[in-house]
């Protein structure tokens, strides 16, 4: 069977995988690129995201094609404030860009493709370049529905002008996300969920579900080498590592240690909880009743490996949750909401701990702590079943398979 010839356009460098967004990003150009398809990076480079070539290892950028070219997608407050008075949507428009556009159209003219996947609502603006120049069926790989995390956002700002342009924003997007969903030729969503928004919002075409995973070679290590009363992790210890920038963890942390945390250290005096990620202010998590602020660190994988009961205490925000499938490949015990169980394969109570409410998050973290046979069971289920369910190679091949229905 012939390899596919797939075009990735990403609204960021997968590499270096800063967050969720990238490794999401990376692990389909490995999965790719291990099943043997010939593959063409090309990414929007950001002043967040820069570009950073002499940062990924040569034989793999050289493999998956990997180019960037910047766009300052930058929020400006005037042409923020001015967008409220247009049709389209600012969060669209800041990237779109002619220099990139330029670098697509030559791509485009000198290869041949099967599948342009395009990685979120924010390359949906290339599509009529695409079709001018390709025959290639264009995929849209919608990491969460956009629009929904915007309202979302909307619903719970205070500012009255805030909540005014987020309400403009979720609209908007709504809007374009209807537009660009009847011009692609197929959908990918990370998340059951997704799938059933997005037909909500109209879409006919083939979808397919096609969650995060990871490569075996990625896990962090064995259910015997991570788990609890091995003397290799601290015991007694509650840890979280996500990006400090991404909403939805911060307001997630923020609510933990307003409301969870006070009720376990009330039950269980003498723990620990350890807190990391990218962009994260050490300074205004330090000082608090024990809490370790460290800041982003050097070594997620090593960090996660050295503590004992994993929270994910996401309230909002879409789409499958990265860490939460780290930590299952890890043999983490996890406690998690309902949001941050969205999309994961597993069953609450045996593969991971699910809260409904603050009271409910403390009591699980309590109940792991003081009966560690309990969270080393959760942990090797939980390994078992990523294993099972977020395997790479397994989640891109049905991916591919999807792929050859949709040319045929």
């Amino acid at each position: 069977m012939a390899p596919l010839r797939i075009l990735q356009l990403c609204n960021k460098p997968p590499l270096p995988a800063k967050d969720g967004g990238c490794l999401a990003m990376l692990r389909m150009t490995e999965g790719f690129l291990s099943a043997g398809h010939e593959v063409t990076v090309l990414s929007i480079a950001t002043d967040k995201h820069p570009w950073q070539p002499e940062k990924i290892a040569p034989a793999f950028k050289a493999a998956a094609k990997m180019d960037a070219v910047h766009i300052d997608t930058s929020v400006r407050w005037l042409p923020a404030f001015l967008a409220l008075f247009k049709t389209t949507s600012y969060n669209i428009d800041r990237f779109y860009s002619l220099g990139f556009e330029a670098r697509l159209i030559e791509i485009l003219s000198r290869n041949e493709f099967d599948i342009v996947q395009l990685e979120s609502l924010y390359l949906c603006p290339y599509i009529s370049a695409i079709r001018r120049l390709s025959k290639a069926r264009i995929v849209l790989r919608a990491h969460n529905t956009e629009s929904a995390i915007w309202m979302k956002n909307a619903s719970e700002e205070a500012d009255p002008f805030k909540k005014l342009w987020f309400r403009d924003l979720a609209g908007k997007l709504e809007r374009y996300e209807q537009k660009a969903i009847a011009e692609v030729d197929a959908i990918v969503t990370i998340t059951a969920d997704d799938e059933v928004r997005l037909r909500d919002l109209g879409a006919k075409v083939p979808m397919h579900v096609a969650t995060y995973a990871m490569l075996k070679s990625k896990e962090s290590g064995t259910a015997n080498s991570v788990l609890p009363g091995n003397g290799i992790i601290e015991p007694r210890t509650v840890f979280h590592i996500g990006s400090m920038d991404w909403k939805p963890n911060y307001d997630g942390v923020k609510w933990f240690l307003k409301d969870v945390w006070p009720v376990v250290m009330q039950k269980v005096p003498d723990v620990i909880l350890h807190l990391a990620g990218k962009s994260m202010n050490k300074e205004e998590f330090s000082g608090l009743p024990g809490v370790v602020s460290h800041g982003e660190v050097e070594d997620a994988g090593k960090f996660l490996s050295s503590y004992n009961i994993m929270i994910v205490p996401l309230n909002g925000g879409g789409g499958v949750k990265v860490k939460m499938i780290e930590g299952m490949f890890a043999g983490k015990a996890i406690v998690t909401t309902s949001v941050g169980a969205e999309g994961i394969a597993g069953i609450p109570g045996k593969d991971f701990m699910l809260a409904t409410d603050a009271k409910s998050f403390a009591d699980n973290i309590v109940n792991l702590i003081d009966n560690p046979e309990l969270a080393k069971e959760i942990g090797i289920n939980a390994q078992k079943t990523a294993s099972e369910n977020h395997e790479l190679s397994r989640v891109t091949g049905k991916l591919c398979d999807f792929y050859r229905t949709i040319l045929r």
